[in-house]
């Protein structure tokens, strides 16, 4: 998705460059056969010529550091099409209590947020104080701070 739409913006950006072009040239045309009002059509088309050249740059950069974050995140293992937002809660498939999207194990039976987590982190310890459940990389209870038994 993300790929198709950076395509789309650059063509986009090439046909706009274009049209920009070819109204440059008549702005040219029409001020050579105006003679009497030279100078201010002059003036004027310096001046939209600059707002639009200095537009199509900006762009053109937005549309290269995009390709250039979908390279490497490609480079590392990250499909663009597979980027995904999980700013929503996430509903545990144990005993259905709706977490919050931060959370990465579920805070009513401790079941890991996604199935195919490590085995070592599917863990979770119960924190015998507040019955929180803590990933089991964690020394220390994440609502408490009492150590977890048996390190």
């Amino acid at each position: 998705m993300i790929k198709r739409f950076t395509a789309i913006s650059r063509v986009l950006m090439f046909v706009s460059l274009a049209i920009c072009t070819f109204i440059v040239i008549a702005y040219i045309r029409v001020a050579a056969i105006s003679l009497n009002s030279v100078p201010n059509a002059i003036k004027m088309n310096i001046s939209d010529i600059l707002t639009v050249a200095i537009v199509h740059l900006v762009w053109g950069l937005i549309i290269e550091i995009s390709r250039n974050v979908i390279k490497i995140g490609e480079k590392l293992g990250i499909k663009s099409d597979e980027v995904s937002l999980e700013d929503s809660p996430w509903k545990c498939a144990e005993c259905g209590n709706v977490n919050s999207s931060k959370c990465r194990f579920c805070q009513s039976c401790g079941r890991p947020k996604h199935a195919d987590l490590n085995p070592g982190d599917s863990a979770p310890w119960k924190c015998s104080q507040c019955d929180s459940y803590n990933p089991a990389s964690s020394a220390y209870c994440m609502s408490c701070g009492k150590p977890k038994v048996g390190n």
